[in-house]
């Protein structure tokens, strides 16, 4: 079965892929113990982590300040690990609804 820890090498010899996008949802844990062996695998492959697309239970544009705020605190969460990783980058998007009312 193909996970998060497998996908470095399986990405490097089989297509020679080596800089990798992971997403949010196919971590098994945040733990720092599994995040080090993501680091651990990908630096074997020879493969740099360059991209966390964070998805999840989360809304950014909702109009509820606490939900935003709830929001806020999860997609930092994710940061901090893609941070962690050693990845220049993530992505979150903002969810769903009207996000003109929250920036007003």
């Amino acid at each position: 079965m193909l996970t998060l820890e497998s996908l470095p090498q399986f990405a490097a010899d089989r297509f020679k892929i080596h800089q990798l996008e992971f997403w949010s949802l196919h971590f098994e844990s945040q733990e720092t113990s599994y995040l080090d062996r993501l680091k651990t695998k990908a630096t074997r492959a020879g493969s740099k982590l360059i991209n966390l697309q964070i998805d999840g239970p989360y809304q950014l544009a909702s109009p509820n300040e606490d939900k935003r705020t709830e929001s806020i605190n999860k997609v930092k969460h994710w940061i901090d690990v893609a941070s962690y990783l050693g990845m220049p980058s993530a992505r979150a998007n903002p969810g769903k609804g009207d996000f003109r009312s929250v920036i007003q």
